[in-house]
């Protein structure tokens, strides 16, 4: 990646409910995300952008606002490019 910014996204939930699924669009990535989980999104863009974050049936949807790659990794160490 080149030029980049990051975002720390915290996924709350008690202790012992169900995980989620975060559906990242537009591309459809999926990734698996427990109550808890921090999230560390780094967009490659040179200027940060928008995104937005809505609550689905079995998930969270996660849209970006602009054009850029981003990776997403978790405090577990699982990493999800979109």
């Amino acid at each position: 990646m080149s030029a980049s910014w990051s975002q720390t996204i915290v996924v709350s939930g008690l202790p012992g409910e169900d995980g989620y699924t975060l559906y990242c669009e537009s591309e459809r990535a999926e990734q698996e995300v427990a109550p808890g989980d921090v999230l560390m999104l780094t967009f490659s863009a040179d200027k940060p952008h928008g995104f937005e974050i809505s609550r689905v049936t079995d998930g969270i949807m996660l849209c970006r606002l602009g054009d850029s790659d981003v990776a997403i990794e978790d405090k577990r160490g699982r990493s999800l490019r979109w």
